[in-house]
Order: C-alpha cells, then sequence, then structure tokens
C-alpha cells in the first residue's frame, strides 16, 4: 500500500527500464548454507543496470563484489537506512553498470561455461 513502492510482474524485457528508474537494489536471503553458495539473478541484474546494492550479508558472491568495489552495503541491522541510501546514491551508476557487465554479463558468463564445458570434454576425451 506504499505510494512509493511498485510491486507487479512485468516482462522480462521491460526489467532493465525498471530497474533504471529505480535508486537501490535490496537482496535479502536467509542464512542457510545454499544462499552462501547461491548467485542470484536478480543481484547480476541491478549491477548491470548500475544500481548499488543493501544486502544483509547471507550470500558470498554478493558480500565478495561489495568488498571488493564498495558498490553497495552489507548490513543486517539497517540502522541509519537513509544515510547508508544517501551514500550509495553518490556512487556512479555507469561505472557500477560497466563493472556489472564485464563481469556478469551475457558473453562472460557464456564464456565461462564453454571453458568449464571444454575442460569436461577434455577430461572425458583423455580418459576414453
Amino acid at each position: 500500500s506504499n505510494k512509493n513502492v511498485i510491486s507487479k510482474f512485468v516482462d522480462f524485457k521491460d526489467v532493465p527500464g525498471y530497474l533504471a528508474a529505480a535508486d537501490i537494489g535490496i537482496i535479502l536471503r536467509g542464512d542457510s548454507i545454499v544462499n552462501k553458495v547461491a548467485s542470484p539473478i536478480k543481484f547480476s541484474e541491478y549491477i548491470a543496470c548500475g544500481l548499488p546494492v543493501i544486502t544483509d550479508g547471507n550470500v558470498e558472491q554478493i558480500n565478495e563484489f561489495i568488498l571488493n568495489t564498495n558498490y553497495g552495503h552489507i548490513d543486517n541491522t539497517f540502522e541509519d537506512l537513509a544515510k547508508i541510501i544517501e551514500n550509495l546514491k553518490s556512487i556512479d551508476r555507469d561505472e557500477i553498470s560497466k563493472l556489472g557487465i564485464e563481469t556478469y554479463g551475457l558473453e562472460k558468463i557464456s564464456d565461462m561455461y564453454v571453458r568449464e564445458y571444454r575442460k569436461i570434454s577434455d577430461r572425458y576425451e583423455s580418459t576414453s
């Protein structure tokens, strides 16, 4: 019921437009082994669209990215959230987007899958 929150399903082709209208991405996950090794697609979408991310620290991939870049905030208390948001809004979104696409973009991910497939294929061929 909050007028500042949009909660609806949108077609995948419209997602970048909605994310471009946002200031911050928020990812909250429970503290579980599954989330420790997760790679949430929403995180990649946020970063590729230039959004800094606030997270609760339960996804290691997100933590590592934020700790290496300062393009987000890890916090499970959310004290002084207004100050956190204002600090994150000052980050250059073009820089976040560029790094996000370099790190999680289609070309990077598809190259990674091809390399892994070749490793598996090479191992299979060497045992045949």
